[in-house]
């Protein structure tokens, strides 16, 4: 009995000592293939160069290349703004686009429809007020603000210009806390 306690003792050692060597050439292998390398066996350079002028622990520091404020966001690219009309704008009503909680409805500007500078944008609402966010695909955000309800209607004038060629209208609701709902969301094309 006592030769088979030691025979088991000495095979779960075995198993437990090949157990170990299989993990640490297991990390080993992980830790090569993750640690990137030149040809010439150096570590790769960085991908992301700095510009910035404060000194660095980088050994390829640059000072890059003069930038443009705005440059990388592009925001003298594209402008717009609403002229709140009280609700007093005509409504289209062929093509409507509701909120999933039935609180807005937009009938213009008309989903994938092109825009021009003057658009109007109209819709009805239940609530008191309404927020619009006017969106291009080269600056990002041209323009955000709100539009009063009046007796259950809601219009402004968009004004626009942009070098951009699609964008969209987000008309929606905000909570206190600035959460965003109701919110109804048109893909458009400028003209």
């Amino acid at each position: 009995m006592t030769k088979r306690i030691r025979s088991l003792s000495s095979g779960k050692r075995s198993i437990m000592a090949l157990s170990i060597i299989a993990a640490i050439a297991t990390s080993l292998y992980v830790a090569l293939k993750i640690i990137p390398s030149s040809r010439n066996g150096n570590m790769a350079e960085p991908i992301a160069q700095t510009t910035s002028n404060m000194p660095s622990a980088q050994s390829s520091y640059s000072d890059g290349e003069y930038r443009e404020p705005g440059n990388t966001v592009h925001e003298n690219q594209g402008e717009a703004s609403v002229s709140d009309t009280g609700g007093r704008a005509s409504s289209n009503t062929s093509e409507p686009k509701t909120s999933s909680t039935g609180e807005i409805t937009v009938y213009l500007p008309i989903a994938n429809s092109v825009i021009t500078s003057g658009q109007e944008i109209s819709g009805i609402s239940t609530l008191p007020r309404v927020h619009y966010r006017i969106i291009d695909n080269v600056t990002g955000v041209v323009a955000s603000g709100s539009l009063e309800v009046v007796n259950g209607r809601f219009s402004g004038i968009l004004n626009f210009s942009n070098a951009a060629q699609e964008g969209r209208v987000d008309i929606f609701a905000t909570k206190s806390d600035l959460t965003e709902y109701s919110n109804v969301e048109i893909p458009v094309r400028f003209e």
